[in-house]
């Protein structure tokens, strides 16, 4: 299929360490596939230990990183989530390819084109 498309994405749930199967994780099927991570940040409280902790985890796994999308999945603004890109940005050096805004009211293929930076994507910084 990859063969086909200029990109393929390959979601997860619920993060790099949840189980697949016993002794088996996501981290485990990112090394398998040899692919690399898009990490979606859901832009709330907790979302830049969660960010860090999972940049760590891959780095200590040696699984390539491209970038990471914030996600604003709520319509509430608070004090996290207007300050989770910033803060972000200095505490590591991946790169953050796009913040998706809450819009219930609007096309979300449309929507998350618009916000995400896919030429980074597609052509990542060696």
């Amino acid at each position: 299929m990859s063969r086909q498309c200029d990109l393929t994405l390959v979601e997860g749930a619920g993060g790099l360490m949840v189980p697949i199967a016993r002794s088996y994780t996501m981290a485990d099927l990112v090394d398998d596939l040899k692919i690399p991570i898009l990490l979606v940040v859901d832009s709330k409280l907790g979302a830049v230990n969660h960010t860090l902790l999972t940049l760590e985890t891959a780095a200590s796994r040696n699984l390539k990183v491209h970038g990471y999308v914030l996600n604003h999945a709520s319509p509430k603004a608070d004090l996290a989530s207007e300050t989770n890109a910033e803060l972000l940005s200095r505490c590591t050096d991946i790169s953050c390819l796009g913040s998706i805004p809450w819009s219930p009211d609007h096309d979300p293929t449309e929507t998350v084109d618009n916000a995400i930076d896919w030429n980074r994507l597609l052509k990542p910084e060696r």
